[in-house]
């Protein structure tokens, strides 16, 4: 885009972990204009309550009672019933999650005229949330869904509603919208998916290099939401199991309390494309563990 457009990036200081690591301010980054706000301090005792009630009413309201789960099951229907103060307690879950900016919407609402158009990313952010009520008419949403819990949150249906074009990575991701949230039928709509570069191999690179032992790959940000935690543990089983050489290959960023490095662990970090695609040739298999993706770009590489 940045070819054709003049883009600006609004973000938050907060890193992945929620810490206040970025400079607040304007600058410039590889010919991109960033403006940095401030990020405010929610309740997080509030979110996390807001959270468990509309997870659990959905599921507890789909349980059907019977003889043998009556006395289990009875109370927690009950306790997660449907409230008079459902829509409120959808509020309190969105406007206490991090990052939270409200300088940031603030500046949205009175520069609107600067912009052609804004692009929010993710569907379930306080960001994306109060941003798209301020500039609706101008605003590109890319949803970035998954089948998770917070995308059965009936409160979303007006993320879907309000903004002027949805881009979808995938037919998968718009059916999954569409059928949690009707209202997103009525939303123009595109698939527009991801592209890349097709890879070039550099056979001199591959010709210099070399590894003893046999591996499975994991590539992306190693993190328990992408299911990372689950299999660290099942590799660690399969190796009891078998004795053998095989050793798990970590590529990405760590994001877990994790030794980096172990015997039956290799931990790269951060690579160049050319180490990426040799061990993306030579491993055994690749191993995606997150249950929620909508569209993995490794699976395409």
């Amino acid at each position: 885009l940045k070819d054709k457009y003049d883009i600006t990036i609004l973000s938050s200081c907060l890193n992945d972990k929620d810490e206040a690591t970025y400079p607040i301010g304007e600058n410039r980054d590889e010919g991109f204009r960033i403006i940095r706000f401030a990020a405010d301090t929610p309740d997080q005792k509030k979110h996390e309550k807001a959270f468990r009630y509309l997870h659990k009413s959905r599921i507890y309201k789909e349980k059907k009672i019977s003889i043998t789960n009556l006395f289990s099951l009875l109370p927690k229907k009950i306790k997660y019933r449907h409230r008079k103060n459902h829509k409120q307690i959808f509020e309190d879950w969105v406007n206490t999650q991090n990052p939270h900016c409200s300088q940031l919407i603030e500046y949205i609402k009175n520069n609107q005229k600067e912009f052609s158009a804004f692009i929010f990313f993710g569907y379930w952010n306080y960001l994306t949330y109060a941003g798209l009520k301020e500039v609706p008419d101008k605003s590109i949403l890319i949803p970035i869904a998954h089948n998770e819990a917070t995308i059965y949150f009936d409160g979303l249906g007006k993320v879907f509603s309000l903004p002027r074009i949805i881009l979808y990575n995938s037919q998968p991701e718009k059916e999954l919208v569409e059928s949690l949230h009707p209202e997103a039928k009525n939303t123009t709509s595109e698939i527009v998916g991801l592209g890349f570069e097709k890879p070039y191999i550099d056979l001199e690179y591959a010709k210099n290099k070399t590894i003893d032992y046999p591996f499975f790959v994991y590539i992306g940000r190693i993190h328990e939401h992408k299911g990372c935690k689950q299999m660290l543990e099942d590799f660690e089983s399969y190796k009891q199991a078998y004795h053998n050489d095989y050793k798990l290959v970590l590529i990405g960023k760590n994001f877990m309390d994790v030794p980096k490095t172990s015997d039956n662990i290799v931990y790269l970090g951060f690579v160049d494309d050319q180490e990426k695609y040799f061990y993306l040739q030579h491993a055994d298999a690749l191993i995606i563990p997150s249950m929620h993706e909508s569209l993995s770009m490794v699976t395409l590489e």
